[in-house]
């Protein structure tokens, strides 16, 4: 099994197995997705949020990244971050900016501290969003990763 479905099976797993009717625990989503191509080889996104129960909620997120392989070595390793943004919402869409750490510090996402962007639509339980995250230049390489993911909420 590939890192990424194992990954996603463990969120899966560990997001049944929360309370969901807790007043601590306004809503919960999953998400997966695909990240944009870096040196010819994309790859795949997994991540869980909190959403906090205000009309602009507060999202605390905790992410992977699989890893990526140029000519058959593994080139940029696995990636995985935990990020908190606040959301904005109006008529099903949102846009959130928060801050993040990443366990790595490798060509892609330098340094641990991080920032992360998004851009959404929520129809229902379901939504879509572009996200990026990136040190913004505030040290080393400043590459970051933008990557598209669908969201299920629950």
């Amino acid at each position: 099994m590939s890192p990424l479905r194992a990954t996603l099976a463990a969120v899966l797993l560990s997001a049944s197995l929360l309370p969901s009717g807790s007043a601590a625990a306004a809503e919960w989503e999953i998400g997966a997705g695909i990240a944009k191509d870096i040196d010819g080889e994309a790859t795949g996104v997994a991540t869980l949020a909190w959403l906090s129960e205000q009309r602009h909620p507060w999202e605390v997120m905790l992410g992977y990244i699989d890893n990526r392989h140029q000519n058959g070595a593994v080139s940029v390793e696995d990636s995985f971050w935990i990020a908190v943004s606040k959301r904005l919402t109006w008529r099903g869409f949102y846009g959130s900016f928060g801050l993040a750490l990443a366990q790595e510090d490798n060509e892609v996402l330098s340094d641990h501290l991080q920032f992360q962007s998004a851009l959404g639509y929520r129809f229902g339980d379901a939504s879509v969003s572009l996200r990026h995250l990136s040190n913004g230049s505030i040290s080393g390489r400043n590459r970051g990763e933008t990557f598209l993911l669908l969201h299920y909420a629950f």
